[in-house]
Protein backbone atom coordinates (compact mmCIF):
# COMPACT_ATOMS: atom_id res chain seq x y z
CA UNK A 1 0.00 0.00 0.00
CA UNK A 2 1.52 3.58 -0.96
CA UNK A 3 1.97 6.12 2.02
CA UNK A 4 -0.01 9.44 2.03
CA UNK A 5 3.41 10.80 1.97
CA UNK A 6 4.24 8.58 -0.86
CA UNK A 7 1.19 9.34 -2.65
CA UNK A 8 1.42 12.90 -2.38
CA UNK A 9 5.30 13.05 -3.39
CA UNK A 10 3.98 11.67 -6.61
CA UNK A 11 1.30 14.18 -7.35
CA UNK A 12 3.90 16.88 -6.84
CA UNK A 13 6.42 14.81 -9.27
CA UNK A 14 3.21 15.04 -11.66
CA UNK A 15 2.92 18.53 -11.17
CA UNK A 16 6.28 19.07 -11.70
CA UNK A 17 5.87 17.13 -15.14
CA UNK A 18 2.66 19.36 -16.14
CA UNK A 19 4.90 22.58 -15.49
CA UNK A 20 7.73 21.30 -18.02
CA UNK A 21 5.34 19.85 -20.64
CA UNK A 22 3.28 22.94 -20.65
CA UNK A 23 5.74 25.43 -21.16
CA UNK A 24 3.17 28.59 -19.85
CA UNK A 25 5.86 29.53 -17.93
CA UNK A 26 9.66 30.40 -17.14
CA UNK A 27 12.14 27.97 -15.59
CA UNK A 28 12.29 30.18 -12.84
CA UNK A 29 8.62 30.36 -12.14
CA UNK A 30 7.62 26.43 -12.81
CA UNK A 31 10.47 26.13 -10.18
CA UNK A 32 8.80 28.96 -7.86
CA UNK A 33 6.06 27.11 -8.20
CA UNK A 34 6.82 23.48 -7.81
CA UNK A 35 8.79 24.38 -4.32
CA UNK A 36 5.88 26.29 -3.29
CA UNK A 37 3.70 23.40 -3.75
CA UNK A 38 6.24 21.20 -2.29
CA UNK A 39 6.56 23.34 0.62
CA UNK A 40 2.80 23.69 1.42
CA UNK A 41 1.63 19.56 0.72
CA UNK A 42 4.87 18.10 2.42
CA UNK A 43 6.07 20.93 5.11
CA UNK A 44 8.39 18.22 6.08
CA UNK A 45 10.75 18.64 2.85
CA UNK A 46 10.52 22.84 2.92
CA UNK A 47 13.77 23.11 3.44
CA UNK A 48 14.74 20.91 0.56
CA UNK A 49 11.70 22.42 -1.49
CA UNK A 50 14.01 24.10 -4.17
CA UNK A 51 16.43 21.34 -4.35
CA UNK A 52 13.74 18.95 -4.98
CA UNK A 53 12.30 21.07 -7.30
CA UNK A 54 15.42 21.89 -9.11
CA UNK A 55 15.93 17.97 -9.66
CA UNK A 56 12.12 16.97 -10.56
CA UNK A 57 11.92 19.37 -13.03
CA UNK A 58 15.59 18.87 -14.69
CA UNK A 59 14.52 14.69 -15.18
CA UNK A 60 10.97 16.15 -16.83
CA UNK A 61 12.92 18.80 -19.32
CA UNK A 62 15.38 16.00 -20.32
CA UNK A 63 12.74 13.59 -20.56
CA UNK A 64 10.44 16.50 -23.00
CA UNK A 65 13.84 16.91 -24.80
CA UNK A 66 14.32 13.06 -25.30
CA UNK A 67 10.36 13.00 -26.71
CA UNK A 68 10.73 15.86 -28.17
CA UNK A 69 12.89 14.62 -30.87
CA UNK A 70 10.37 12.04 -32.33
CA UNK A 71 7.76 14.34 -32.33
CA UNK A 72 6.24 15.44 -35.65
CA UNK A 73 6.09 18.58 -37.63
CA UNK A 74 4.45 20.67 -37.28
CA UNK A 75 3.04 19.74 -33.75
CA UNK A 76 -0.71 20.29 -32.66
CA UNK A 77 0.78 22.95 -30.76
CA UNK A 78 2.48 24.66 -33.87
CA UNK A 79 -0.92 24.43 -35.31
CA UNK A 80 -2.83 26.02 -32.74
CA UNK A 81 0.23 28.90 -32.61
CA UNK A 82 -0.60 29.81 -36.45
CA UNK A 83 -4.13 29.55 -35.67
CA UNK A 84 -3.50 31.97 -32.16
CA UNK A 85 -1.99 34.20 -34.44
CA UNK A 86 -4.07 34.42 -37.59
CA UNK A 87 -7.00 35.15 -34.47
CA UNK A 88 -5.27 37.93 -33.40
CA UNK A 89 -4.38 39.58 -36.30
CA UNK A 90 -8.24 39.30 -36.62
CA UNK A 91 -8.76 41.44 -33.12
CA UNK A 92 -9.18 38.10 -31.04
CA UNK A 93 -7.33 38.22 -28.50
CA UNK A 94 -6.00 35.06 -27.07
CA UNK A 95 -4.64 34.40 -23.63
CA UNK A 96 -2.76 31.65 -23.25
CA UNK A 97 -2.84 30.05 -19.74
CA UNK A 98 -4.42 32.11 -17.42
CA UNK A 99 -7.23 32.17 -14.54
CA UNK A 100 -10.41 33.16 -15.25
CA UNK A 101 -10.48 36.74 -13.17
CA UNK A 102 -7.15 37.25 -15.45
CA UNK A 103 -8.95 36.83 -18.58
CA UNK A 104 -11.74 38.90 -17.32
CA UNK A 105 -9.73 41.94 -15.79
CA UNK A 106 -7.78 42.01 -19.42
CA UNK A 107 -10.73 41.41 -21.88
CA UNK A 108 -12.20 44.48 -19.65
CA UNK A 109 -8.90 46.87 -20.40
CA UNK A 110 -8.92 45.61 -23.98
CA UNK A 111 -8.65 48.50 -26.39
CA UNK A 112 -11.43 49.14 -28.44
CA UNK A 113 -12.06 47.61 -31.72
CA UNK A 114 -11.41 43.60 -29.77
CA UNK A 115 -13.81 41.21 -31.85
CA UNK A 116 -13.38 38.69 -28.94
CA UNK A 117 -11.37 36.61 -26.45
CA UNK A 118 -10.25 32.98 -26.67
CA UNK A 119 -8.32 31.54 -23.57
CA UNK A 120 -7.40 28.79 -21.27
CA UNK A 121 -6.52 27.97 -17.66
CA UNK A 122 -3.15 26.39 -17.35
CA UNK A 123 -5.02 23.34 -16.29
CA UNK A 124 -6.69 23.34 -19.70
CA UNK A 125 -3.44 22.58 -20.80
CA UNK A 126 -2.54 19.79 -18.76
CA UNK A 127 -5.34 18.16 -19.82
CA UNK A 128 -4.37 18.06 -23.15
CA UNK A 129 -0.91 17.26 -21.91
CA UNK A 130 -2.65 13.88 -20.65
CA UNK A 131 -5.89 13.76 -23.12
CA UNK A 132 -5.60 15.27 -26.37
CA UNK A 133 -8.31 18.24 -25.38
CA UNK A 134 -7.46 21.70 -25.18
CA UNK A 135 -10.48 23.11 -23.67
CA UNK A 136 -10.89 26.90 -24.64
CA UNK A 137 -13.28 30.06 -23.87
CA UNK A 138 -14.59 32.38 -26.09
CA UNK A 139 -16.17 35.41 -25.61
CA UNK A 140 -17.40 38.26 -27.16
CA UNK A 141 -15.40 41.74 -26.13
CA UNK A 142 -18.23 42.32 -23.16
CA UNK A 143 -16.85 39.18 -21.62
CA UNK A 144 -20.18 36.93 -22.23
CA UNK A 145 -19.83 33.46 -23.77
CA UNK A 146 -20.08 33.60 -27.71
CA UNK A 147 -22.73 31.50 -28.78
CA UNK A 148 -22.70 28.75 -31.78
CA UNK A 149 -23.65 30.23 -34.32
CA UNK A 150 -22.34 33.75 -33.86
CA UNK A 151 -20.39 35.27 -36.42
CA UNK A 152 -17.28 34.94 -33.59
CA UNK A 153 -17.62 31.56 -32.73
CA UNK A 154 -17.89 30.50 -36.83
CA UNK A 155 -15.03 32.42 -37.17
CA UNK A 156 -12.25 31.48 -34.89
CA UNK A 157 -13.49 27.37 -34.85
CA UNK A 158 -12.78 28.09 -38.34
CA UNK A 159 -9.57 29.08 -38.18
CA UNK A 160 -8.93 26.53 -35.69
CA UNK A 161 -10.22 24.13 -38.72
CA UNK A 162 -8.17 25.70 -41.33
CA UNK A 163 -5.33 25.20 -39.32
CA UNK A 164 -5.87 20.97 -39.20
CA UNK A 165 -7.36 21.11 -35.72
CA UNK A 166 -10.72 19.41 -35.13
CA UNK A 167 -12.63 21.34 -32.78
CA UNK A 168 -16.43 20.71 -30.71
CA UNK A 169 -18.21 22.56 -28.51
CA UNK A 170 -18.87 21.37 -24.95
CA UNK A 171 -20.61 23.28 -22.01
CA UNK A 172 -20.56 25.81 -23.52
CA UNK A 173 -16.71 25.87 -23.97
CA UNK A 174 -14.61 25.06 -27.58
CA UNK A 175 -12.47 21.82 -27.22
CA UNK A 176 -9.90 21.36 -29.57
CA UNK A 177 -8.45 18.16 -30.11
CA UNK A 178 -5.06 18.52 -29.45
CA UNK A 179 -2.10 16.59 -28.03
CA UNK A 180 -0.24 19.54 -26.18
CA UNK A 181 3.24 19.17 -27.57
CA UNK A 182 5.18 22.13 -26.96
CA UNK A 183 8.90 21.92 -28.09
CA UNK A 184 11.44 22.84 -25.63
Amino acid sequence: MVSTVEQVESELRDFARLQARAGLADADSQRAEVAEAIRAELPQQAANAEILARAWLAKEYADLAAEAASWPSPTDVDRLDAAFAECEAHQVLVLRGVAEPDATTTVAAAPEGLRGALWFAPTDVWRAVDQGILATTLWRPDGRPAAVGEHLHTAVTGCLGRHGLAVRDADGRVEVACRWQRRP
